[in-house]
């Protein structure tokens, strides 16, 4: 996902550098453990409303909310993103923040 600054439409993890690093690590990281992984990338306005949305949509077990930078991640969750998913998602779903 992408916090701000980003022209919403439809966006490619491919054409982010930062996210392709992210997202080549995680798809290494499945196939080592034989687990199933599938980026998800979008721009937003409102980015909590789309992670809550695609979460409860492809039913995903684990969700994973981080930056590829420290002071991007404190951005976040200064801006209330990390306890409005939190507050939302449903207890089947387990949430981790990386960063």
């Amino acid at each position: 996902m992408l916090y701000g600054g980003a022209a919403l439409g439809r966006a490619r993890w491919q054409d982010d550098p930062e996210a392709s690093v992210v997202m080549s690590l995680m798809h290494k990281l499945g196939a080592e453990r034989d687990v199933s992984v599938v980026p998800l990338y979008a721009v937003s306005e409102d980015v909590a409303a789309t992670i809550l949305d695609l979460s409860a949509t492809l039913g995903v077990d684990h969700l994973i909310i981080g930056a590829s930078q420290r002071n991007a991640l404190a951005r976040l969750l200064r801006g209330n993103l990390a306890t409005e998913v939190a507050a939302q998602l449903p207890e089947s779903i387990s949430l981790m923040i990386f960063g």
